[in-house]
C-alpha cells in the first residue's frame, strides 16, 4: 500500500490539468520550446514539453492550447494539454503569411496574418480553408494592411489593422483601425453607416501591438505608434459604441508602451521601453485618476510579456544568463518568487484558461424573433418574446454585412416590438439581429419593390 501511495505522490505533478498551469513559449531566437509551471505555490516547473518554432505565441481557443508558429513557419498547432500534449491537428495558413492570432467561433476559426490582407477562415480544428474576408481596403502604399491581433466580444470579432510601411523601417502610416466582423453573418460590420462604404473603427493612436485585452466587456489596446517618439499610449474601445478613449499617454509613461495585464477597474500593469532600450514595469490607474507609477526598473530588454491569474502577476524575464519568470502579488506588488528558469528564455506567457472571450462557443441563443409581414414593402413589424430583460440591441444589416438600421438600444423587457420602414433601401434580403443579456436571435427579412 505504501508503494502505491508513494507512486501516486510521484505522479501527481504530471497529472495536473492544463488549466492549473501557466504555459510559456520559450526561445533563444534559434530554437523554441513549450514549457509550463504550476499556477500555485511552489510553482513547479515542467520544461521542454514540446519543441516549437523560434517565433511562436500561445492562445486558448476552442478548449485547446493553440500554438501560432509565426514568421518562417506559418502554421497553427492545436494541442490537447490534458492528454500528454498530444497534437490534434497542425495546418498551414499560407507560405510567408506570418500568422498573428486565432479566434474560434463555433465550428470555424479566423486567422489574422500580417503578410496577407485576407482574414482567413478555416474549419475547426482541422484547419481546412473555407473562406475569408478581404481587408485590402485598409492597405497602405506597400499593399498590405498589416493585420495584427484579434479579440472577440459576444458575436463581434475585432481585428487590429496596424498599417506599417515595411519599405521604411516599419513605421506607422497614417491611421490604424479595428475592423469589426459580424460573426453570425460572417461579414464586415459598418461602424459608421453615414459614410460611404464599409467603415472600420478609426483609432486615435496608431500601431496597435500585442494582444488585445478584454476586461469587463471593454477592449484595451497598447498603441506605441512610432517607437522612440512618445506619440502612443493606452486605448480603451467600447465594442458597442466604438468610442475610443486614451487612458495613458507615452509622455506620461516616458517610453514606448508594450504588453498590458489588468487586475481590476483601477489597477493594471504595463511594459514600457525607454530610449536606452531598457524595459520597465509600470502600474496604471485605468480610471486615470492618478499618474502611472514605476513598479520595477529593468536593465536591458528584459520584459516581453505579462499575465495575471488569481491575484498573481507573471512577468517574463529575459536577463542575459538568468532568464525565467518572476511572480508578484498583483494587488500589493510583493515579489512572491524571484526569477526561475523554464529552460530557454520565456517570450509569451499564457495564463490558465479563463473561458471568456477566448472560448470557441457561439453566444447562447434564446427567445423568439418574428416579423410581419415578411416579405414586406415598405414597413415591417419586428417582434420578440422570451428574451432576457436588460440592455438590448436590435440592428438590421444588408447582404454585405453593412448595418443599415439601428432600431433599438437600451434597457428592454423580454417581450416587445418595433416598426421599421425602408423606403430608401433597394429590394433584397436583410438580416435583423436582436442581442440581449448574452443571448441573441436573428432572422432574414425580404424587402420587395
Amino acid at each position: 500500500m505504501k508503494i502505491k501511495l508513494d507512486l501516486c505522490l510521484l505522479l501527481l505533478p504530471l497529472l495536473l490539468l492544463a488549466e492549473d498551469r501557466v504555459h510559456a513559449s520559450c526561445t533563444d531566437y534559434s530554437t523554441g520550446m513549450l514549457s509550463a509551471f504550476a499556477a500555485e505555490n511552489p510553482w513547479t516547473v515542467y520544461s521542454d514539453l514540446l519543441s516549437l518554432h523560434s517565433d511562436a505565441v500561445l492562445r486558448w481557443q476552442g478548449g485547446q492550447l493553440c500554438v501560432i508558429h509565426r514568421m518562417g513557419a506559418d502554421n497553427i498547432q492545436v494541442i490537447d494539454p490534458d492528454n500528454g500534449y498530444e497534437t490534434l491537428s497542425q495546418f498551414s495558413v499560407g507560405t510567408a503569411s506570418n500568422p498573428q492570432d486565432l479566434v474560434v467561433y463555433g465550428e470555424k476559426a479566423w486567422v489574422s496574418r500580417n503578410d496577407e490582407n485576407l482574414l482567413l477562415q478555416v474549419d475547426w480544428p482541422e484547419g481546412t480553408v473555407c473562406g475569408g474576408i478581404d481587408l485590402s481596403a485598409w492597405a497602405d502604399a506597400d499593399g498590405l494592411a498589416e493585420l495584427g491581433c484579434m479579440a472577440r466580444v459576444g458575436d463581434r470579432l475585432f481585428v487590429s489593422i496596424q498599417r506599417l510601411d515595411r519599405d521604411y523601417w516599419w513605421l506607422p502610416v497614417g491611421d490604424s483601425y479595428l475592423a469589426v466582423v459580424d460573426l453570425p453573418s460572417e461579414s464586415l460590420l459598418d461602424v459608421d453607416p453615414v459614410q460611404e462604404g464599409v467603415q472600420a473603427v478609426r483609432l486615435p493612436l496608431s500601431n496597435p501591438v500585442g494582444e488585445i485585452q478584454v476586461f469587463q466587456g471593454q477592449l484595451y489596446l497598447s498603441c506605441p505608434s512610432s517607437y522612440g517618439l512618445l506619440d502612443g499610449g493606452l486605448l480603451r474601445v467600447d465594442p458597442e459604441t466604438f468610442e475610443c478613449t486614451i487612458l495613458a499617454s507615452e509622455e506620461e509613461l516616458n517610453g514606448d508602451l508594450g504588453d498590458l495585464a489588468i487586475e481590476n477597474e483601477s489597477l493594471a500593469y504595463a511594459i514600457v521601453g525607454d530610449a536606452s532600450f531598457n524595459t520597465h514595469l509600470y502600474r496604471l490607474d485605468l480610471g486615470a485618476s492618478t499618474a502611472p507609477e514605476l513598479f520595477v526598473a529593468g536593465a536591458g530588454w528584459v520584459f516581453t510579456d505579462l499575465e495575471i491569474h488569481e491575484d498573481q502577476l507573471y512577468a517574463t524575464d529575459q536577463s542575459w544568463g538568468a532568464s525565467g519568470v518572476r511572480i508578484y502579488d498583483s494587488v500589493n506588488g510583493d515579489l512572491l518568487r524571484d526569477t526561475f528558469s523554464l529552460g530557454l528564455p520565456p517570450y509569451d506567457l499564457l495564463a490558465p484558461e479563463s473561458g471568456d472571450t477566448g472560448s470557441g462557443e457561439a453566444p447562447e441563443t434564446g427567445g423568439k424573433l418574428s416579423a410581419w409581414p415578411n416579405p414586406f414593402n415598405p414597413q415591417v413589424r419586428i417582434s420578440w418574446d422570451g428574451m432576457p430583460e436588460g440592455p438590448a440591441r436590435l440592428e438590421v444589416f444588408d447582404s454585405s454585412g453593412r448595418r443599415v438600421a439601428s432600431l433599438l438600444e437600451g434597457f428592454q423587457e423580454g417581450r416587445g416590438s418595433v416598426d421599421w420602414r425602408s423606403e430608401d433601401l433597394p429590394a433584397g434580403v436583410y438580416l435583423a439581429r436582436l442581442a440581449s443579456g448574452g443571448k441573441q436571435q436573428s432572422m432574414k427579412l425580404v424587402l420587395v419593390k
